[in-house]
């Protein structure tokens, strides 16, 4: 598991008590430290996890996932192979 990476300069909070229904939270951004993060990524793109820690804090969280690369994956035997089936 990789090492987690806050969204600095991005903060999470829940809806104000007196919200509409359809608002689910709110994002606070602090301009240089979130475009700092930013510029640290070495994609196009920044995905980003809205969470809730175990002790109830919202949080921001940079999604680091990739994609397996085909080098890594296991290759199976093709199923369309039926020609060696007794049936």
């Amino acid at each position: 598991m990789s090492e987690k990476i806050f969204a600095n300069g991005l903060i999470y909070k829940a809806p104000l008590a007196n919200a509409p229904e359809f608002i689910k939270g709110r994002l606070a951004i602090k301009t240089d430290e979130f475009i700092q993060l930013l510029k640290d990524q070495k994609s196009d793109w920044v995905n980003i996890d809205l969470k809730i820690s175990k002790n109830g804090k919202l949080y921001a969280e940079v999604n680091t996932w990739k994609k397996e690369s085909t080098e890594d994956r296991v290759e199976y035997p093709s199923q369309g192979d039926d020609k060696d089936l007794p049936f």
